[in-house]
């Protein structure tokens, strides 16, 4: 099965980090991704539509690098260079937040405000 299949379905935040300062999920606006056919949508708690648009994933280069290109919400317009990782069910983004370069890493260093997210599977019969 390819990664990016692997990659489609629901997921859920679980743990994020600011510049190596973590984040109270809880309090943060995204409350769900979901990927499907190269697509991303990202909801919030009241299961709102908060961003959406196109992912290209590639497999090529060490770490992996996702491209999401906003269509619809908070990136319209706008290409987002991130860096991504999965280890069995758990699937980690990380892109800074400056939005100029992708992160060569997903540790913080001195001048980079990158945000690293992991997220969770949704279990299919929890999507409803």
């Amino acid at each position: 099965m390819s990664t990016e299949l692997i990659l489609e379905g629901a997921w859920q935040p679980v743990a994020a980090w600011v510049a190596g300062r973590e984040l109270n999920i809880a309090e943060m606006r995204v409350a769900r991704l979901e990927l499907a056919n190269n697509t991303y949508r990202i909801f919030d708690h009241d299961a709102s539509l908060i961003d959406q648009g196109r992912y290209h994933l590639d497999l090529n280069i060490v770490p992996h690098s996702v491209d999401l290109e906003g269509s619809i919400g908070l990136n319209a317009g706008r290409r987002v260079l991130a860096i991504c990782a999965m280890q069995a069910d758990q699937l980690m983004l990380c892109y800074d937040l400056g939005g100029v370069e992708r992160p060569q890493t997903a540790e913080p260093g001195d001048k980079t405000m990158l945000l690293k997210m992991i997220y969770a599977r949704v279990a299919p019969s929890r999507l409803s």
